[in-house]
């Protein structure tokens, strides 16, 4: 029978090799180096990303800010300042003085106090410091323009006014021009004061004038001197070493 066989088949199945070739198929073998083993392909995606995974979006605000969150609201004047605060009536009385202390007037300032002579000082009448005043807050006029002006500030508290707490001294040379002051008086709301300014021994003419306590910045509450200030036309805070500032 397989001699049968041999003799059906074809004499060129031996004799051409094209016709036993067959068309190769993949083994599944794994290759000899994984896949990407250079680590040159491109970085790819995969899955679906996260909402605004591009931070392609401007940001919005949410929520109520905080009142006055930008600090646009001016300062706000509190409780009474004392009699004569600004000088306006041209006297300087209830003021007290010690030296020679005159009214004088000047383009912008209106009337001030001007301090005369070496160690001349000046103290107002009491005022009782409201209890939401955060800042003391006055204009000092270092107004010679060949020497140096030194002005200083006290708060006279407790009985018969006897504690002086000096609060502020101030030094410009040759400078002629007027400054606002900041002070922290939150130490003495609620209490009865008085506020006295004095020139340094040995200084040149200086001035005071405009005093006052304001809340610097409504809706915050501030430690220290904290100033404000404008940029560009905005108003910011101008924070003083170890002044803080708190949103109420």
């Amino acid at each position: 029978m397989l001699g049968m066989i041999a003799l059906l088949l074809p004499l060129a199945s031996f004799g051409d090799p094209s016709s036993v070739r067959a068309t190769p198929t993949a083994s599944g073998a794994e290759p000899p180096y994984p896949l990407n083993h250079t680590l040159d392909s491109s970085i790819q995606s995969v899955g679906d990303p996260p909402l605004e995974s591009g931070l392609e979006t401007d940001p919005f605000t949410v929520g109520t800010p905080p009142t006055n969150h930008d600090l646009s609201s001016p300062a706000a004047q509190v409780g009474a300042p004392p009699t004569n605060s600004d000088f306006e009536t041209g006297a300087v009385t209830p003021w007290t003085t010690t030296g020679t202390v005159t009214i004088q007037t000047g383009a912008g300032q209106g009337n001030f106090a001007r301090f005369d002579s070496s160690g001349a000082s000046v103290t107002s009448d009491a005022f009782t410091v409201d209890s939401s005043a955060q800042h003391l807050v006055y204009d000092i006029g270092f107004l010679s323009t060949t020497g140096n002006t030194w002005v200083r500030a006290y708060v006279l508290s407790g009985a018969s006014y006897g504690t002086s707490t000096q609060v502020g001294s101030y030094q410009c040379n040759s400078c002629n021009y007027w400054q606002t002051m900041y002070v922290d008086i939150r130490a003495f709301q609620g209490q009865s004061v008085k506020v006295k300014f004095d020139r340094g021994t040995g200084a040149q003419v200086g001035g005071v004038d405009n005093l006052r306590t304001e809340i610097p910045f409504p809706g915050w509450e501030v430690a220290g001197a904290i100033l404000p200030q404008h940029g560009g036309r905005r108003q910011h805070l101008h924070r003083a070493r170890g002044a803080a500032r708190t949103r109420r």
